[in-house]
């Protein structure tokens, strides 16, 4: 019966180990996924602020034409 017990905690230590790898494993792939969404983030901003830079310079052309 004691070696039965043993053999029952060592198969749910070994499940339990492979639950870990496996949650580690996700963890990586959404740290990684969350990079990447950082970078994309970053990239728009700039994006957004050289739009509001072209806006401001046609802005004052515009404005300069209808002074013509």
């Amino acid at each position: 019966m004691e070696q039965n017990s043993e053999n029952n905690l060592s198969e749910r230590l070994e499940q339990v180990k492979e639950l870990v790898e496996s949650l580690l494993k996700e963890n990586e792939k959404h740290r990684l996924k969350a990079e990447q969404l950082e970078k994309e983030n970053l990239i728009l901003k700039e994006n957004l602020k050289n739009q509001e830079i072209v806006k401001s310079k046609l802005y004052g052309i515009l404005e300069k034409l209808e002074q013509l």
